[in-house]
């Protein structure tokens, strides 16, 4: 008498190929035009050759790094050169040669009174062999009188002017500093350059993260390589529940399955399922022994990627005296 058993979705030959796309239909128009004149269009309008395609290694993200990247190093380039043209007479920025100048006596200080002032003082800071050569350039006092913008020779002798704050000229204390809308190229320059570092240094520190996640991650290729290179013995992951260890029953079928489907690549010797195993390389795996090296390749070629009950096996060889230390079907 025929045991009943219940009866599993054990694969068909069916269920080994991919996904294979389905026949794409063209009009009969495209057809007729393409035999007519499909290679004089062709090679009339250059698409005989696919277009050039840009780097797939080079990322949104890369791309976007490398941009900032160009316009940092063209800020600090620039500003750069804002500097040393600065440090010439007569040269750089006017706003960098300019210094502010309020609470002015009105109607007691003038133009030329601040021009004596400044003459006075940046003639000690900076010496000249030529004395018809003076450090103000020019005056330009408010219509109230109560301030003014004195325009030096250098971005130099106007910082070293705003050390003048706080000078006492006809009574009252002068305050002196830049005028609106100064901008420190030094301090910009600086800037631009530690961003630049700053970009590159986390450039190198995504690269290095990429390339350890890749190599804490082997591939299935590099696992494929780890297994032996000949063995009787294959392991089959993913292909028993922890369900299916449980009840003695459904355990006793899941065997005689695994039994009848191995069967179909050579003669089996042994069958094991570990039941009680903590290990997660042995635990809902199934370990067969095959009569031959041979027949134990063509069952990996036959289970790998294969469905058993819906779900996707994984087979690989597996050491002959690992196989030895598990613990026999019960």
């Amino acid at each position: 008498m025929t045991r009943r058993r219940r009866r599993r979705s054990a694969s068909s030959s069916s269920d080994y190929g991919g996904y294979v796309p389905r026949q794409r239909h063209r009009g009969k128009g495209n057809r007729a035009s393409g035999a007519a004149n499909g290679g004089a269009a062709s090679q009339s309008l250059g698409l005989d050759k696919p277009a050039a395609q840009a780097d797939p290694a080079i990322t949104q993200a890369e791309r976007q790094r490398r941009a900032q990247q160009w316009i940092l190093e063209q800020q600090a380039a620039s500003l750069n050169v804002v500097r040393a043209d600065g440090s010439k007479e007569q040269g750089g920025n006017r706003l960098a040669r300019e210094v502010y100048v309020g609470n002015l006596l009105v109607g007691v200080v003038n133009a030329e009174s601040l021009r004596q002032f400044f003459d006075s003082s940046m003639a000690v800071a900076f010496p000249s062999d030529n004395p018809f050569v003076k450090p103000v350039i020019d005056v330009r006092m408010s219509h109230d009188l109560k301030f003014a913008f004195v325009e030096l020779r250098t971005e130099e002798m106007a910082t070293a002017a705003l050390q003048l704050n706080g000078t006492n000229l006809c009574g009252r204390a002068m305050v002196i500093a830049r005028p609106s809308g100064y901008v420190d190229s030094i301090a910009v320059a600086q800037l631009a350059a530690s961003k630049l570092a700053e970009s590159e240094r986390q450039h190198d520190q995504q690269l290095t993260t990429a390339t350890d996640v890749v190599d804490r991650q082997p591939t299935e290729k590099a696992k494929s390589e780890q297994s032996p290179v000949e063995s009787c013995v294959v392991c089959l992951g993913n292909l028993v529940t922890e369900s299916d260890l449980v009840a003695e029953e459904e355990y006793k079928d899941v065997c005689e399955d695994v039994l009848q489907e191995c069967s179909k690549s050579g003669q089996v010797i042994e069958l094991r399922i570990p039941r009680n195993s903590m290990d997660a390389n042995i635990k809902c795996n199934a370990f067969v022994r095959f009569a031959t090296a041979a027949e134990a390749k063509a069952a990996v070629d036959l289970f790998n990627g294969r469905k058993f009950d819906g779900r996707s096996v994984s087979a690989v060889l597996w050491p002959e005296e690992d196989f030895d230390e598990l613990p026999p079907t019960s």
